[in-house]
């Protein structure tokens, strides 16, 4: 995709002159952290896309400005966008970030974000003006075994280029099984009732962005929209950094 050539940048290349890069795709060294054919395989969430919800939709499907779901069910939000598909390589600096605290790999997400908000901004209609940017909150016995939130990461970094502040305003409630476990039928189950806004949170009637870094079945997500929503939030957009293509 053309908006990810920046990301292997100059300054990139130089460092490896020092300490060349070990591709997190395929394991190859050389001079940018994510190699050229990891690169290439790298899948962006382009049209055709559901205009509401963002939900890829198959090749050839005309664009349409909602899809089956968003007709048939009533959804806790107001718009969601993603930028990558989570597959590989993206899966795997996903992983890397999260569970290993590559740094390097979440900055790399980060900038791809960052750079397609800033040359393709129309496919963010409507972020620049919101209120403030929430990240899905972790449990406290999940921060403490991970050491940070994603979620966190991501939001200070897209909320500083679309001007919008960073509003942690949710809470989690209790601590549930990883989604990732869990078959797709029961993650609605596992995450329902786990968030809430924090007392005295200045959310009623604001515009508020969720960030998480993968949505799959959206039930975490979906989750966390209801409880803001309930909470007094005038819109809720969702916003992931990868999803599942799960075509409808």
């Amino acid at each position: 995709m053309d908006f990810l050539k920046p990301i292997n940048s100059l300054a990139s290349r130089a460092a490896a002159l020092i300490m060349p890069f070990k591709c997190p795709g395929c394991g190859a060294v050389g001079e940018s952290f994510l190699c050229r054919e990891c690169e290439k395989k790298t899948a962006a969430v382009v049209e055709p896309y559901c205009k509401r919800c963002g939900r890829p939709l198959p090749p050839g499907v005309s664009e349409t400005a909602d899809c089956k779901e968003c007709r048939d069910s009533d959804l806790p939000f107001d718009l969601c966008r993603s930028v990558f598909f989570y597959a590989p390589p993206v899966d795997e600096l996903i992983k890397k970030f999260k569970f290993k605290r590559n740094y390097t790999a979440g900055r790399w997400l980060l900038d791809g974000v960052c750079i397609r908000a800033q040359f393709q901004p129309g496919f963010f209609p409507g972020f620049d003006s919101a209120d403030g940017i929430v990240p899905v909150p972790l449990h406290p016995l999940k921060i403490l075994q991970r050491g940070f939130n994603q979620s966190e990461f991501f939001a200070d970094g897209f909320g500083r280029q679309l001007k919008v502040e960073q509003m942690p305003c949710l809470v989690r409630r209790r601590y549930t099984r990883p989604q990732s476990l869990l078959p797709l039928k029961e993650r609605e189950k596992n995450v329902r009732g786990a968030f809430a806004v924090s007392r005295n949170a200045p959310i009623a009637g604001k515009k508020l962005i969720l960030i998480d870094d993968v949505m799959t079945s959206g039930a975490t997500v979906y989750e966390c929209a209801r409880a803001l929503k309930e909470g007094g939030a005038a819109e809720v957009y969702i916003f992931t950094i990868a999803r599942r293509a799960l075509y409808v």
